[in-house]
């Protein structure tokens, strides 16, 4: 029985016919480390702009649904704010934001300068109270209302 693993192993080095090194294991691990790391960092990175991308489509929203209040309600001339949470609920309006705001909600409404009909410019912003210094505006223009 030796002699038959012997002289395979004789048949085996002869042919050219061999395993791994210890170098070539390691060469191989440190390369496939190397590509994990940075598919990982690939993820952090897809998620954070992911993040970025649903508080700004947010943001878009909360502006366009008080952009669409104010065309729809005659509040004549001015402005005001309020702080939307993380879920888009309104928590408050004017003075300082409470605690667990995510949005700055503000908006003017002014007479269109040097117009001889009563319209006026719808202006929105919303801020995103999370760090982030980014802010969706929105404009429109309110006409007269005809009788």
């Amino acid at each position: 029985m030796l002699d038959r693993v012997l002289h395979s192993r004789e048949n085996i080095m002869r042919n050219g016919i061999r395993g791994f090194s210890l170098i070539e294991v390691l060469i191989a691990t440190t390369i496939v480390v190397v590509a994990l790391a940075g598919l990982a960092q690939v993820f952090v990175i897809a998620s954070a702009a992911s993040h970025g991308s649903k508080a700004r489509t947010v943001a878009t929203i909360l502006a366009l649904e008080k952009l669409e209040e104010l065309l729809a309600f005659d509040e004549g001339i001015g402005g005001g704010a309020d702080f939307i949470d993380a879920r888009g609920q309104r928590l408050e309006s004017g003075g300082s934001p409470p605690q667990g705001t995510a949005y700055v909600r503000r908006w003017v409404v002014e007479p269109v300068p040097g117009s001889a009909h009563d319209a006026a410019v719808l202006q929105v912003w919303v801020t995103l109270s999370t760090g982030e210094t980014e802010t969706v505006r929105l404009v429109g223009v309110k006409p007269r209302r005809l009788p």
